[in-house]
This record gives structure tokens, sequence and C-alpha cells, in this order.
């Protein structure tokens, strides 16, 4: 724009001293001045039909990674050097760069050129990824001419990712660490005891042959250490229950509703990887869905889901307790939230009621501050901006 008004300028004053002093000099410099604008603009249109554009676009539909890539490949096949080249990458509110989508350069002739340009997951939804626009300034900078000719978008579904959670990490641990075994006429809970292979620790079933148990571990640890049964049924499973409420300010809203669907299928998927199969609790259409997590596949199933799954931002505390109260869990679950306060005060009635155990993840905003008279009386765990879990007492 700077150039233009600069050439605008001088015409102007080349034009009013060639119309008020006249004379075969003055017209000479206008009709130079004139011509250069003109083969400057004729060179330009030559380099560009000389110029080869390719766009390479992420040949997936679907985002599940941190970053996708597009790369531009450009060739100048003329004897000329070109001038501004400027490349335009389509900005999409759900995606993030590293620096600025556009870049400028030139080409010397007979070289090529490949930009590259990252798209990194910012929220879940749909996005375009690609090129804008490209264009070729003429010599001077006062005009550009636009190429096109080649596919320079594509429409990408952008999936919440999981992030990586240590296995040797506290939350893992504690989620692990006990199992329920299950047959039709015993129900018994044990945590982290040694088991030796071909035995399994559970209550005396009638029919169990007394050759079968191991007297020496009966004694140490005052629980049957009996010879697996084809009976018994061990039920290692978990329960994870996304809190759909979210009470923040507006602008903060996608993030932490990424987080929040981040964090269920990361636990899901460290529970799956440890052979816990899991239930995935979604509250929608008021009522509360449960989604079976036996295998990847599944993930991938609710990973798709999540994409448009729509939480609840007006409501109040009545709507929160009217919600708990249609939940039925009979399994030790996770609850994941945004709203700690509220939320922990009506879940923990419901799950008084059962023998259930209930862990509480906070996926924590920036400018949350925690209400501690909520933590007195059980463990809390934070997620907070590293992606990293906390345990609070």
């Amino acid at each position: 724009m700077k150039n233009k008004i600069e050439f605008l300028f001088m015409f102007i004053l080349v034009t009013l001293n060639a119309y008020l002093l006249g004379g075969v000099v003055s017209g000479t410099l206008l009709i130079v001045f004139i011509s250069i604008f003109i083969t400057s603009i004729i060179f330009t249109r030559i380099t560009k039909r000389n110029i080869d554009v390719h766009v390479i676009l992420p040949k997936e539909d679907i985002m599940k990674e941190d970053f996708l890539e597009v790369k531009v490949e450009i060739k100048n096949k003329s004897i000329l050097p070109t001038s501004i080249i400027e490349i335009d990458f389509i900005k999409d509110d759900i995606f993030t760069f590293d620096d600025s989508n556009v870049f400028r350069f030139t080409l010397e002739s007979r070289k090529s050129k490949v930009i590259t340009m990252k798209y990194y997951q910012l929220f879940r939804g749909k996005g375009t990824i690609g090129i804008d626009d490209i264009k070729i300034g003429d010599y001077f900078g006062i005009s550009s001419i636009y190429i096109d000719g080649f596919d320079n978008k594509k429409e990408i579904t952008v999936l919440p990712v999981i992030f990586p959670i240590d296995i040797n990490s506290d939350i893992v641990k504690k989620l692990t660490s006990s199992m329920r075994l299950v047959s039709s006429d015993y129900y018994i809970n044990f945590s982290n005891i040694e088991i030796e292979p071909g035995y399994e620790f559970r209550q005396y079933v009638p029919g169990d042959s007394l050759n079968r148990i191991n007297w020496k571990k009966f004694s140490k640890n005052r629980e049957l250490l009996v010879r697996k049964n084809d009976n018994i049924i061990a039920i290692n499973k978990k329960a994870i229950i996304m809190n759909p409420y979210i009470a923040i300010e507006k602008k903060d809203r996608r993030m932490i509703e990424n987080k929040i669907l981040k964090t269920v299928l990361s636990l899901a998927f460290v529970l799956l990887d440890r052979n816990i199969d899991v239930e995935i609790y979604i509250f929608e259409n008021d009522l509360w869905t449960i989604y079976e997590i036996r295998e990847m596949e599944d993930i991938n199933i609710i990973q798709n889901k999540f994409v448009e799954y729509q939480f609840i931002h007006r409501f109040d505390e009545g709507d929160i307790k009217k919600s708990l109260e249609k939940l039925v869990v009979e399994i030790d679950s996770i609850s994941i939230t945004a709203n700690i306060d509220a939320f922990i005060e009506n879940i923990d009635y419901i799950f008084k009621l059962s023998e259930v155990e209930n862990e509480v993840v906070w996926v924590k905003n920036s400018n949350d501050q925690l209400n501690y008279d909520v933590t007195l009386e059980r463990n809390l765990w934070v997620l907070k901006e590293d992606y990293q879990f906390y345990n609070l007492f």
C-alpha cells in the first residue's frame, strides 16, 4: 500500500510538471515513467506464466495428532528472477501456527523453494487448512497478480487428542491398584497382593477342593489363595464420568472443553493399556449414556463423537444435582469436571450410598481458585496446564 501511494504521488508530480512546464524534457520524463510501469507489469506476467506451484495437502480428513503439515513447492522456470512472492495460508480459529501465516520471498532464475506450514490443534471441531492465495508483485511493488490453478484447501475434522500419562504416575497407580472378583454368591475386594501364577485371592466357594488352596499364603494374608476357577469372573473395569456443566468465562470455554475431553480419552487409553475395561458416562439428551471401551477401536469411536459434543453453560446447582440423581454406577469410577465445588458436593452424596469408590479429577482453569473446604474429606486430583495430575489432600 505504501508503494502504491508513493507511485501515485510521483505520477501526479510528473504529470503536473509536464502539464505546467511543458517542453520535451517533461514530456519525455512522463513517457519514461509510464513505460517503466507498463514494462514492469509485462515482465511480471511473463514470470507468472513460468512459475509452477504444487500444494501438498494431508491425505487424511481427520486430525488425530498434534499437528498437520501443508507444503507448497514453487519453481521459477523463467530466466528472470521473480519479484516478491507472497503465500497466505488459511487461518482458522481451531488451529494455531508457530509464527505468521504469511510468507514472502523471491526466487532466482531456475530455482525452486518449498514452504512448510504446520497446523497445530487448538480446539476440536471442523476447520479448513491450505492456501488462501498466492500472489506475485511487480518489480516496483505497486501491484500484484494472483497465481491460481491448483488445489489449495481441505476441510479437516479435528479430534481431541490423547496425551501421554506415565504408567508409573500416582494417579495410574491409584486407579489400577485394586480389582473386584465376583461370582453368583460372593463379592470381594483386594489391593496390591502378590499372586502366584495359577492362583487368585478370593473367598472359598462350595465345591472347591481343599487341595486347591495355598495354605502358606493363606496364613500370611488371611485370604484364601485358590487355584483359578472358570466359574469366577474377574471384573477389571472402571467408569469415567464426564461432568457436562461448565461455568467459566466464554473466552476460556473451548480450551477447557478440549482439556476435559482429552482427559477422558487419555485416562480411558491408559486404563485400557493396563487391561482394564472402561465405561464412559456422557450426559446427553437429559440422560446418562454409557459407552463401553474394550479395545482401541472403541476409543476411536468416542473420539469422533466428542468432535460435536455440546457442553452445558447455562445451569444452576439444582441442575447438577438432578442430573447426578439419574446416575447409576456400580463400579469404581473417576469423575472429570471443571466445576469443582458444587460437583464434588453432589457426586459425593450419590456415591456415599454405595460401596464403590469415586476419584475426582479437576480440570483446572488458570484463573480458578479452589475452595479447600471441599477437599477435607476426600482426595482430589488436579490436572494443570502442563497436563500432569497432582493430588491434593
